[in-house]
């Protein structure tokens, strides 16, 4: 679970491409098997996000900002090229509804399952409340009391081992219960902002970001397939962007609050607060009964 995500038209861009995204992971990959390839996406984009900053670093250095930036756009289009070149299986497909209508029938398919709306609140809460005031209140904490940006980095890049780690979990780890997992691990959060909080040393910031990452990937992979496993195929692409703008609609909330919580009550207490919400998420997700009863394989229809 994390709110990373680019500003302006490349953040409006990931709203529309990650439930396309996960439609199409519903679309290609055998349920028995949707597991796996989540977890082979999300090992992907975390290992991009922990080699990015050496090749950029590299590029910027060997041929130029000017250039570095024509091979980014570059890889965009060989992504493009990609999806195009991929071949999905034939299937009948219903009239396309009007705009309205489709957001009218895909409130009501989100509102008949709890299950999905207790865990696109908790992501949301958390990426409001614990996550963006973090990415707020960490750099500036980094500058005064860590060393700096080279600091704020190294935990980062904490973040990031513990992201690649959590999808190789998940790559082999299958739960009977995927969701009670899921809504648990984000106490996993707590220590690294209570660390960073009490003043906490550099290299134990960035020990204690690696159990967050972790439980990033498992509850994105875990999450992800119970919505391609358990939603009818037709409509992963819509839950998915239900769940998606809520989640991505906390973050800048979050984000513009964390400054003036800061002010008014103390950089260490907002994040205390984050640290409490992410352990009270858990118990407060389990609550609804579908949560915990969810199993990881769809029951066969009768």
């Amino acid at each position: 679970m994390s709110s990373r995500r680019s500003p302006g038209s490349a953040g409006a861009a990931n709203a529309f491409f990650a439930p396309a995204a996960a439609g199409l992971v519903a679309d290609v990959v055998p349920e028995a098997q949707r597991r796996q390839a989540n977890a082979l996406v999300n090992a992907a984009q975390n290992a991009a996000t922990l080699i990015a900053p050496v090749v950029s670093a590299a590029l910027v250095a060997t041929i130029g900002a000017g250039v570095s930036f024509a091979v980014d756009a570059a890889t965009f289009a060989i992504s493009a090229a990609a999806l195009v070149a991929l071949k999905t299986p034939d299937r009948s497909m219903p009239r396309r509804p009007a705009l309205l209508d489709a957001v009218r029938h895909g409130w009501r398919d989100f509102r008949a399952r709890p299950w999905l709306q207790a865990t696109t609140v908790q992501v949301a809460v958390i990426n409001g409340v614990c996550i963006s005031p973090f990415l707020v209140i960490g750099p500036i904490i980094a500058d005064q009391r860590l060393g700096g940006p080279l600091a704020w980095a190294f935990i980062g890049n904490g973040y990031a081992v513990g992201a690649l780690l959590g999808s190789t979990v998940a790559l082999r780890w299958r739960p009977r219960r995927p969701l009670r997992v899921a809504v648990t691990i984000p106490v996993a959060l707590a220590p690294l902002l209570v660390l960073l909080a009490a003043g906490a040393p550099v290299p134990v910031l960035a020990a204690a970001a690696v159990p967050a990452g972790v439980q990033s990937a498992i509850y994105a992979v875990l999450t992800d397939t119970a919505r391609q496993t358990h939603v009818p195929a037709d409509l992963v692409a819509r839950a998915t962007g239900f769940s998606t703008v809520v989640g991505l609609a906390a973050a800048p909330v979050g984000m513009a609050l964390a400054g003036p919580a800061a002010e008014r009550i103390g950089t260490d207490t907002v994040l205390l607060a984050g640290a409490l919400v992410a352990v009270l998420s858990a118990p407060l997700a389990l609550a609804v009964r579908s949560v915990r009863q969810l199993p990881a394989e769809a029951e066969p229809a009768h």
